[in-house]
């Protein structure tokens, strides 16, 4: 084996293993990418946002100068500081699911209290918390899932 041969095998590892460690995975957000990457290795800059761009979505050239048009100017945990918040109660039901529902007559409205805040926290980046699973977004998508609200606070002029 030569040595170029085992500098070609070792840039694989590591750009496999990089993968697996910050990749983002198959139909994750935006929102729900940072929030996992931002538990496991805290804030930096806006990496993670330039990295999921890269990898998910090239084409969206523009995407840090919306979510700094929305609050998060400098870095990843901005993002979660000034733009997007869990919400506060669990993403509607759409789909089949929907229609089952609406279909079933023995279901009360009661059994869905509002414990969401309760199961999953205040704090969506705390790597000890459970988030709830990302809800899926189309590839090349920096949309959040449903999982996600647009915080509205007021400006002061």
């Amino acid at each position: 084996m030569t040595n170029d041969e085992i500098l070609d095998d070792a840039e694989l590892f590591l750009a496999r293993t990089s993968l697996r460690l910050i990749g983002p995975l198959p139909g994750e957000c935006l929102v729900c990418y940072l929030a996992r990457m931002l538990g496991e290795w805290g804030c930096r800059g806006p990496r993670f946002i330039d990295h999921y761009r890269d990898t998910v979505a090239p084409r969206a050239t523009a995407l840090r100068e919306r979510l700094s048009r929305m609050g998060a100017c400098c870095c990843d945990c901005e993002v979660f500081l000034n733009v997007y918040e869990l919400r506060r109660e669990p993403p509607p039901i759409g789909g089949i699911e929907r229609i089952l529902m609406e279909f079933d007559e023995d279901l009360d409205p009661d059994e869905f209290g509002d414990g969401f805040d309760d199961e999953f926290g205040d704090d969506p980046t705390s790597s000890g918390g459970e988030r709830p699973p990302c809800q899926g977004v189309r590839r090349g998508s920096t949309q959040p899932c449903a999982n996600w609200q647009r915080q509205y606070r007021a400006r002061y002029w």
